[in-house]
């Protein structure tokens, strides 16, 4: 687990058994009218978010299909942002590929 990461929001908390998206897959989403992001190993369908977000739709496609865990911790988001990001939960990574949770 990475010393800069803040664990809580890498613990699967889903009770229902997730799809396996591998990260090349991920990539193919960056776009505006599809944009996929992975954080803490989870995958996210932010597309219809990108608008709402507080910060501006630029900052999420700066992460369109990649990898946004450092990103997203690094902006010190609420407690109801990371209860939102259940809303776009669409599946995790393969075991293979995950750095924070095994």
């Amino acid at each position: 687990m990475n010393k800069y990461i803040d664990t809580k929001l890498c613990v699967c908390d889903v009770d229902n058994k997730l799809k396996t998206i591998p990260l090349e897959e991920v990539s193919c989403h960056e776009s505006t009218g599809d944009c996929w992001m992975v954080i803490c190993d989870k995958v996210y369908d932010v597309t219809n978010f990108l608008k709402q977000h507080p910060g501006g739709e630029d900052l999420l496609m700066e992460h369109a299909g990649r990898d946004a865990t450092f990103a997203f911790q690094g902006a010190v988001h609420s407690d109801l942002a990371e209860q939102m990001l259940k809303e776009y939960l669409i599946g995790e990574l393969p075991l293979d590929q995950r750095l924070y949770q095994k």
